[in-house]
């Protein structure tokens, strides 16, 4: 009598279990058939859009991400009066590494605003999509990435202002001008003056030149801070004759870059390096 109930009971069990296990399979086989006829209208509907001449937007994350693989990240060189963007983009413009110029530095403390150079890494799609402009707004073309050489610009009548203030200089250490007569083209709190002042005593042991004679003389360049200061570079090819005995010619080359500061309408040398 136990027996049969027991085989009873195994019964029951297993026939549960069976009509559990068909449950599952129809359920999951419910949810495959649901899953693919959603499917199929999704693809009709986009269809039938497409058929109406409706676009449609991609996922706004996909389309991110697919325009972030095609930035790359390009170099460039500019200084912080300018204004670099990139089209169509919210990328970050990053300064990467400070240049050291004298002569910006220079001009920072006599203007006041801070100005410096740095390479920058910008992220476009190509280097025609970077877009710098000066502190006027004006778009500059670069020169091999370089935005600063790019801002460089020529104006004669500087030129000539230039050249014809820095004359007296190449004079005064050949020892054809004396120190008062550069106050003529420095200013005494200029930071020219006071380098030529402390080397006069380097400059007795020059040899003094009886004559000299600029040959050739040429303004490159050029950058245009504001209307009181400018920077170039002065190349200058001269001959003179020593105050020696033996006369003979001698033929040199210079070159600096100098700053000028107007002061009471008058342009005067504010400093110079050699190049």
């Amino acid at each position: 009598m136990k027996f049969k109930h027991v085989a009873a009971g195994y019964a029951v069990v297993w026939v549960l279990f069976i009509i559990g296990i068909c449950i599952f399979e129809w359920n999951a086989l419910d949810d495959f058939q649901f899953s693919y006829e959603e499917e199929n209208a999704r693809k009709e509907i986009l269809a039938e859009l497409r058929t109406n001449g409706m676009s449609i937007q991609p996922d706004k994350t996909t389309e991110e991400a697919a325009d972030s693989q095609k930035l790359k990240t390009f170099e460039i060189i500019a200084d912080t009066s300018m204004t670099i963007t990139v089209k169509g983009s919210g990328e970050t413009v990053l300064a990467k590494e400070s240049l050291e110029d004298a002569i910006y530095e220079d001009y920072s403390g006599l203007s006041g605003l801070p100005c410096s150079k740095h390479v920058y890494e910008v992220k476009a799609e190509a280097i025609t999509d970077i877009v710098v402009q000066d502190r006027n707004g004006n778009e500059i073309q670069p020169v091999d990435n370089d935005y600063v050489a790019g801002s460089y610009c020529h104006d004669e009548e500087l030129a000539k202002i230039a050249v014809a203030k820095f004359e007296p200089y190449l004079k005064h250490i050949s020892g054809m001008v004396s120190l008062d007569d550069l106050i003529l083209v420095m200013q005494r709190d200029s930071k020219a003056y006071a380098a030529v002042k402390n080397s006069q005593k380097s400059l007795e042991w020059m040899i003094k030149a009886k004559s000299m004679e600029f040959t050739k003389e040429e303004v490159t360049d050029m950058q245009i801070f504001d209307e009181n200061h400018f920077a170039c570079d002065v190349y200058i090819e001269l001959t003179k004759i020593p105050d020696t005995e033996r006369e003979r010619t001698v033929n040199e080359q210079v070159k600096y870059r100098v700053l000028y500061e107007k002061k009471d309408g008058n342009w005067y040398i504010y400093s110079f390096q050699t190049k």
